[in-house]
């Protein structure tokens, strides 16, 4: 392993690994239920592979997992899910949350227009005064 410079190499010490970046490996299959053994890993990165499955149940053994990238498997689509997890399928997920997002801004729009429109329409007083301030603003830029 290379990091900033250093080669280190592990054999028997690889519990002391706290980052493996696997990607754009062209790895195919399962991921193995032997990096669970791995507890002290901080970051692990195998996006951009052909891999299937899906994550391991112990998965939560990694207790300083901080960054898990399981990104583009399968030929650019993501194939993996967490078993009894709580984090969906990342295709299905991105989609719902784009959905969720487009129609909190239709709905955003949609209340502050008529909030202030259907006010305006609907108080007397308040049309007045807006048209008032409107004319106000309008004579004394001339």
């Amino acid at each position: 392993m290379v990091t900033k410079g250093k080669e280190l190499e592990y054999d028997s010490t690889l519990i002391f690994i706290n980052n493996i970046d696997l990607s754009r490996n062209s790895l195919m299959g399962e991921i193995l239920d032997e990096l669970t053994g791995l507890v002290g890993l901080g970051t692990l990165n195998l996006s951009m592979n052909h891999l299937t499955g899906n994550v391991l149940k112990n998965i939560g053994n990694l207790r300083w997992l901080e960054t898990l990238d399981l990104s583009k498997n399968r030929d650019g689509t993501s194939a993996l899910t967490i078993i009894g997890g709580s984090v969906e399928d990342e295709q299905n997920g991105d989609d719902y949350e784009k959905l969720w997002l487009y129609a909190s801004i239709g709905l955003g729009f949609v209340v502050g227009f008529w909030g202030v429109c259907g006010t305006l329409l609907l108080k007397k007083s308040w049309r007045h005064g807006y048209f008032i301030c409107r004319m106000i603003s309008k004579i004394e830029l001339h």
